[in-house]
């Protein structure tokens, strides 16, 4: 038997960001990669293949802006054959954020439900839940979709809060490998995915009621090696039961010999075999490195959610040995604002314990990077901002050529020179004197008047050389000087030189 899955619905079943890309296959790369692995044979139906690089079922209706009564007729229309063994339908986010009809969204909803069970009777349709709208109320619909008895609701809404989204609209990857997660459970709560070898074959001496002391070797029915022996307990996945329908875990001393792997047993505590996504709802200490070999691609390495509020860091990485701080000594935080959303942060502290942080600002899309140690706070404006002087054209807008050269150097005349040392500089001359420096200092009189050289010059910032005016200006003013020089010595060339006004 062939399997069809027929996934439906607008951007969010294609994929969009909501910041003008995509995640390559959204929901449906991460629903793929669970499938194969426990190597669920099933053919993707649908009008659309976009959005799904390497995926080896591409096919999809996920049309990006269009709301219900957009895609239903799309859907009808097409062909009779195969029949979806499964609909997987994600629609309605568009119809509650354009306020489209929404006195009858929750009917109209049933009439194409309707409509699906009578072009397709056997078909089983699954209905998510849509996930929160920044401005707008999901919770009547939402409350509908969970009362259905025509189809199958998938509570989407649970695992997809604003956190895992870019827009407040759209999921993050983080937001549509969660989603497919959550499909990949509610069609597994369908029983879809058969279960094979699950009986104890050759080994006679177990009675047939397990004891808490019985140690029993588990393998992946792939594994032919092992599955052949005859005498392993063979299963794909999942659950250790009794025959009373309970489920129990094993103690006691003792070894596990698994094709070459050895799992030792401690006389006391629990030991466990886990094939799948490990969660552990308590700080687990490890006596050797975590090793992340992924098998497949679009898998999470590693992901930790930190409770909402929380202080602590995600990672830290104590010290070694050196430095004379109190460590660690770098750390990925996020931002402790319960109700003011934030940045994430990267905080390196130096040898004496001194802490500053790298993070992108919300100033544009996608942000600058920014260094300094502001963080903490609900703005993300603070420090000094990184690598913002790309000169790439494309970036830029009412690009036209400047002919005010001398202007230009009338301006970087005006600019007053300093001889300075830099506070904590710790790199000496040989003499044992701290370096000297000649440059431009930015005084308080600048940043009242947004001198041409300076950036970050709101209040609370600290300010920086602003390298696009500086390199501009210098350009401008030596092109100036070289068209005077030239014109005195009677060689000014016009293919070489701009006159200036």
């Amino acid at each position: 038997m062939t399997n069809y899955i027929l996934s439906v619905g607008d951007s969010i079943t294609l994929g969009a960001d909501g910041l003008g890309g995509y995640v390559n296959g959204g929901y449906r790369i991460t629903l793929e990669t669970r499938l194969n692995t426990i190597g669920y044979a099933y053919t993707s139906l649908g009008t659309l293949t976009n959005n799904s690089t390497g995926m080896t079922h591409p096919d999809h209706v996920g049309l990006s802006g269009y709301r219900l009564d957009e895609v239903s007729p799309i859907v009808l229309a097409m062909s009779a054959t195969p029949v979806p063994t499964y609909i997987l339908l994600c629609i309605g986010t568009n119809d509650i954020y354009q306020s489209y009809d929404l006195a009858n969204l929750n009917s109209r909803l049933d009439t194409f439900i309707s409509a699906l069970l009578s072009k397709w009777s056997g078909t089983t349709i699954l209905v998510a839940t849509i996930g929160p709208i920044t401005g707008f109320s999901t919770s009547s619909y939402n409350s509908h979709i969970l009362g259905l008895s025509s189809a199958t609701p998938v509570d989407m809404a649970s695992v997809m809060n604003s956190s895992l989204q870019n827009d407040g609209i759209h999921p993050s990857a983080i937001g549509y490998s969660r989603m497919g997660d959550a499909w990949y459970t509610a069609l597994k709560a369908k029983g879809i995915f058969p279960v094979a070898n699950t009986k104890i074959t050759a080994l006679g001496s177990y009675a047939a009621q397990l004891s808490a002391g019985d140690l029993i070797p588990f393998v992946d029915i792939s594994d032919t090696t092992q599955a052949a022996s005859g005498t392993t307990k063979k299963v794909a996945a999942g659950y250790l039961g009794l025959t009373d329908g309970s489920t129990t875990t094993f103690t006691g001393g003792g070894t596990i010999a698994l094709g070459g792997f050895t799992l030792t047993v401690p006389a006391t505590g629990t030991a466990a075999l886990i094939a799948r996504a490990q969660t552990f709802s308590a700080a687990q200490t490890f006596s050797a490195g975590i090793v992340n070999n992924l098998a497949s691609t679009g898998v999470i390495g590693m992901q930790m959610t930190m409770p909402s509020g929380s202080t602590s860091a995600a990672i830290l990485v104590n010290n070694a040995d050196n430095g004379s701080g109190s460590g660690p000594f770098f750390e990925i935080r996020r931002n402790s604002n319960a109700s003011t959303p934030a940045s994430g942060f990267v905080r390196i502290y130096g040898k004496t314990g001194n802490a500053n942080d790298i993070w992108t600002d919300s100033s544009t899309t996608p942000g600058v990077l920014r260094i300094g140690n502001a963080t903490g706070t609900a703005t993300d404006l603070g420090g000094s901002i990184v690598g913002a002087q790309t000169s790439w054209h494309e970036l830029k807008e009412g690009i036209r050529q400047t002919l005010a050269k001398n202007a230009l150097l009338s301006e970087v005349l005006k600019v007053k020179l300093y001889d300075y040392q830099m506070k904590g500089d710790s790199g000496l001359n040989h003499d044992g004197s701290k370096p000297m420096y000649t440059g431009i200092v930015i005084t308080e009189e600048d940043r009242q008047n947004d001198a041409w050289f300076a950036h970050n010059l709101a209040s609370g910032q600290t300010p920086s050389l602003n390298e696009r005016n500086l390199f501009g200006y210098l350009i401008g003013a030596i092109q100036a000087l070289a068209e005077k020089v030239a014109a005195l010595e009677g060689k000014l060339d016009g293919q070489v030189f701009l006159a200036s006004e």
